[in-house]
This record gives C-alpha cells, sequence and structure tokens, in this order.
C-alpha cells in the first residue's frame, strides 16, 4: 500500500486483511528454486557487511526486525506487531 500520508492503523489493518486471501499476480510462482523462467532477469547483489559470528548474529537480528526497510518513508506492519501498533497509535 502506498499513500501520501501515514494511514491509521484501521485502514492498514483492513489492507493487510484483504490480501490475506490474494493470489499472486504472475505465474511463475516458485520459479527461484531453480532457473528463473525465460525472459526474467537474474539481478544478483553481494556485498560483505563483516565477518564473525558477532556481525553475522547482527546481520540476523537486523533481517528479523526488517530493518531493511528502515528508509525514513517506509513503516512496515508486521503480523506479530499490529496489535502492539494498535495500542501506541490510540
Amino acid at each position: 500500500m502506498f499513500l501520501l500520508t501515514e494511514p491509521s492503523i484501521q485502514v492498514a489493518n483492513k489492507f493487510i486483511d484483504r490480501q490475506r486471501d490474494s493470489t499472486f499476480s504472475y505465474a511463475e510462482v516458485g520459479a527461484t528454486h531453480e532457473t528463473p523462467p525465460t525472459g526474467y532477469t537474474i539481478d544478483h547483489n553481494r556485498i560483505q557487511l563483516g565477518s564473525g559470528e558477532q556481525d553475522y548474529q547482527r546481520a540476523v537480528a537486523a533481517l528479523r526486525e526488517w530493518q531493511q526497510f528502515d528508509l525514513g518513508w517506509v513503516k512496515i506492519i508486521r503480523p506479530a506487531s499490529r496489535s502492539k501498533l494498535a495500542q501506541q497509535w490510540r
């Protein structure tokens, strides 16, 4: 959902609920498990974030917290946090 203003938790929850039973918009679901179908470009990027167990654990924690989307203009509403956010936005 892309909006110019931040939606209320009720609007966000309704949007999420409407998407629950949606199907994918493309037929090649799961195609990335093998060689992509003809017409798809492989976009593979790699960067070393650090080395060692501590750096690995920090990277794992960042992914679990969805920090890759912490762009300042994007808000991720994860299902587990929906009720917590509802309390914050009251």
